[in-house]
């Protein structure tokens, strides 16, 4: 069990400190935005390094892919796997995956407000949208598909009664017509994280309150609102707004005239209405994370060596080292970095005939 202990300036329900209290992920706050594929781009936030492991811990990462209005381009370009566990929730569209399950595959199909997660080192296929103009989030863990051969698992891993993935599908969620409508599944193995999916009608919202292991929210349509919130009060679809544990705050609440959808992460207990938290609180749960370990990469695979072994300047990218060194001056075969920018500089095992 892991205890944390984080401190608040007052525990009274004042509005706390952005990015320390809780951090909102807007349209215009991101840390990198670029081209992946033929009408894909990948949008990042960052968040820190223990918010990855548990966003109980601080805010996760968090990643937004979205295909042009007239791309179907399945992304990756191949079937991909993750270094650490990875959760997909549709904001918009339709989008259809295979997902190894060891012995066998299955195709999953996510509409909007679906969610997937995915087990670190199980293999998937490309996420191949229905239709242009979709939109999906990856969060808590960096977004980094590999596409090279994915790992033998030990008898550690074979023995464990983990899946190697589920899905919360909106269309199975039970719901009561209430003005906020909650439904939630609960993990199912050490592994599988819990998934609350609320529904909430124009014009409702929830008083004072607080989590007691924080909260990831993600609305995929409609406006969210927390009052008083920087940089700007409201999330929609493709943002979305992290909470500490403990932190103790207005509540939440939805336009007059405009319902949305969310999920909520790390949903482990229900939000305290009652009580005021302590100015140092006390937070304590259950932490499981799979993880693969990085071992010695196939060089002879077509890939940047330094994205792939973290090892360059400061972990800089391929995408990031070539602004600064040029690669016919610095990566080409024969000069002082040959074959660690293959990919980026399309030389030697990425040379195309």
């Amino acid at each position: 069990m892991a205890m944390l202990l984080v401190s608040a300036a007052d525990s009274s329900p004042v509005i706390g400190i952005a990015g320390k209290d809780y951090l909102h992920y807007t349209s215009t706050n991101y840390d990198t935005r670029r081209t992946v594929a033929d009408g894909v781009v990948l949008t990042t936030w960052n968040g820190t390094q223990l918010g990855q492991i548990d966003l109980s811990l601080g805010p996760p990462a968090f990643n937004l892919l979205e295909w042009e209005n007239t791309s179907t381009t399945g992304y990756p370009a191949s079937a991909a796997w993750h270094r650490m566990d990875t959760l997909f929730f549709v904001v918009e569209g339709n989008i259809t995956v295979t997902v190894d399950e060891g012995s066998a595959a299955q195709t999953v199909k996510l509409g909007r407000s679906d969610t997937l997660w995915v087990r670190a080192g199980t293999v998937h296929s490309p996420l191949v949208p229905a239709a242009g103009g979709c939109k999906v989030i990856t969060a808590i863990t960096p977004f980094d598909p590999l596409l090279s051969a994915p790992p033998t698992p030990p008898p550690e891993i074979t023995r464990s009664s983990d899946a190697h993935f589920r899905t919360y599908l909106d269309k199975d969620a039970k719901r009561t017509g209430d003005p906020v409508d909650h439904f939630q599944w609960n993990s199912n193995t050490l592994s599988d994280p819990s998934v609350l999916n609320v529904i909430w009608k124009p014009n409702t919202s929830l008083p004072l309150h607080y989590h007691a292991e924080g909260a990831l929210y993600i609305p995929s349509w409609g406006k969210l609102c927390f009052a008083g919130e920087k940089p700007s009060p409201c999330r929609v679809g493709g943002e979305a707004r992290w909470t500490r544990p403990g932190y103790r705050y207005a509540g939440e609440a939805t336009l007059e005239d405009e319902g949305t959808q969310i999920i909520v992460l790390n949903t482990e207990s229900p939000p305290n209405f009652s009580d005021e938290s302590p100015a140092d609180f006390v937070s304590a749960k259950h932490i499981s994370v799979n993880t693969v370990s990085e071992g010695t990469p196939d060089y002879n695979l077509c890939q940047n060596r330094c994205d792939v072994s973290g090892m360059c300047e400061g972990g800089q990218t391929c995408d990031d080292l070539t602004k600064t060194y040029p690669c016919e001056q610095y990566f080409f075969p024969g000069k002082e970095r040959s074959g660690w920018c293959d990919k980026t500089c399309q030389v030697n095992s990425c040379t195309h005939s």
